[in-house]
Order: structure tokens, then C-alpha cells, then sequence
């Protein structure tokens, strides 16, 4: 019932039938990436301080917002792992050398890592169990989404010859969402996790935000773009909705 948004620098979220806006940040003006917790009490965001990207989280009942990652490291691109006991994010961090997928226990401000590549992973995404990571590592002709059962090997289950950026699982799991970025173009596209695995075009006439996705059900959702042509009709009942 609350939307989280980033702009110009600053956190807001809204409810969808309000018209203002309440702001989260205060300081600062490179805070961006929200996620709400999937209970809908906290915001995490990335912010740049002290010339490192760092994770804060935003208590929305108290209003307080505090700092859960810390050190001569960046920490990107938060989301959360559903689990029964405590909130934790997941991100990637450089904290290695490389930028792998990291862990963080929002209370105890515990790490762990999770993910061991050679390369950067980016961009993870839990499904709605918190069973299956989802992320993304670029290669040497463009860029691959992997995912991965803790306790088990990455399985690479797409490449394409552009950037794939922010997965987003679809409540049931089977299928993901992912922005691909190519030469002044960007497109949502949607992941069948089939054998062989599916991937067919969303949007069209759109240069999609690469950020994650936000699903409504199983088969509604949101996500940011810029719409570049006018030619749908009004009443298209294949066009979805686009939010800016």
C-alpha cells in the first residue's frame, strides 16, 4: 500500500491514493535504490558518503534512518531475503576486491558472503522464499544472469550481447523480470525459467530505468521509463503502464 521512490537524489515513498509525497532523506543528494522490506516497515537505499556507496535503513514507523554497512568499501544495489527470523539485505560490495553478492543482518550488522566469482556480480534479487538468488556478471561479448541455491553451484541461465540489469522475481517464482541495456536503448524483458529458458520483449518505444521491477500480483507490476513514441492506442489493453 506504499510506493518508494528516488528523485534527484532524495528517498520518498507515497501512498497510491495520496497525492503528497513524504520524504525519507535529509541529507545527502546520491540516495537512490529503495526496497521496502517485505513485512513494508523499513526502506533500504544506497547513498554515497564520504565518497563510498554505503546501505542505510529507513524505520518507517519511528521515522529513523540508520547506516548498516560501513568501511573503505562500496555497497550496492539493497534488496531483501525473506526470512522468519530478523531482516536481512543483500547487495554487492567490493568488499573482496571484486564485487560479489553480500549479506547483512540489519540488527547485528553481520556479514556474510555469498557469492565467490572471479568476475563482479551485481544487481541480486531474492525470489519470494528466499530460496533462489538471482544476479547478474558481465563477460567478455555482454552480460549473464545466474542463480543460485546457497549450498549449491551458480547456474547460468541467460547471456545476452548487452546489459542485463535488475532482476525482479515474479510472486510464484518461474519467471523473472530484467531490464537489457544496449547502445541508447533499454528494454524490460521477461525470463521463462523453462528448459531451455525463454526470454521475450515487455516493452517496446520505451527506454526502461534500469531498476528493479516492483510486482503488484502475478501478473501486474511497476516499473519506470520514458516513454519515446505515442503510437499505442489509448485503450491498447497490451500496453502497461509506465511510471516516471
Amino acid at each position: 500500500d506504499r510506493l518508494a521512490f528516488d528523485v534527484a537524489g532524495q528517498i520518498w515513498w507515497q501512498r497510491p491514493d495520496r497525492i503528497a509525497a513524504t520524504r525519507i532523506t535529509t541529507t545527502g543528494d546520491s540516495n537512490r535504490r529503495p526496497a521496502f522490506s517485505p513485512d513494508g516497515r523499513y526502506v533500504a537505499f544506497e547513498s554515497r558518503r564520504a565518497g563510498r556507496q554505503q546501505i542505510f535503513v529507513n524505520d518507517l514507523d519511528s521515522g529513523n534512518t540508520r547506516q548498516v554497512t560501513f568501511g573503505q568499501f562500496n555497497h550496492l544495489t539493497p534488496a531483501w531475503r525473506p526470512t522468519k527470523n530478523g531482516a536481512r539485505l543483500v547487495m554487492s560490495s567490493d568488499r573482496g576486491g571484486s564485487f560479489d553478492i553480500w549479506e547483512v543482518d540489519i540488527d547485528d550488522l553481520k556479514l556474510q558472503q555469498l557469492t565467490f566469482m572471479p568476475g563482479d556480480e551485481h544487481d541480486p534479487a531474492w525470489n519470494e522464499d528466499g530460496t533462489i538468488l538471482a544476479y547478474v556478471t558481465p563477460t567478455a561479448t555482454g552480460s549473464a544472469l545466474y542463480t543460485l541455491r546457497p549450498g549449491t553451484r551458480p547456474e547460468r541461465v541467460l547471456h545476452e550481447a548487452g546489459q542485463i540489469r535488475a532482476p525482479a522475481w515474479r510472486p510464484g517464482g518461474g519467471v523473472l523480470l530484467y531490464v537489457r541495456e544496449r547502445t541508447n536503448t533499454s528494454q524490460l524483458r521477461m525470463l521463462l525459467l523453462s528448459k531451455p529458458p525463454i526470454t521475450k520483449p515487455i516493452t517496446h518505444h520505451e527506454r526502461v530505468v534500469p531498476r528493479p521491477a516492483h510486482w503488484l500480483t502475478s501478473g501486474e507490476f511497476l516499473y519506470t521509463a520514458l516513454l519515446l513514441s505515442t503510437s499505442y492506442a489509448p485503450d491498447d489493453p497490451t500496453r502497461l503502464t509506465s511510471l516516471a
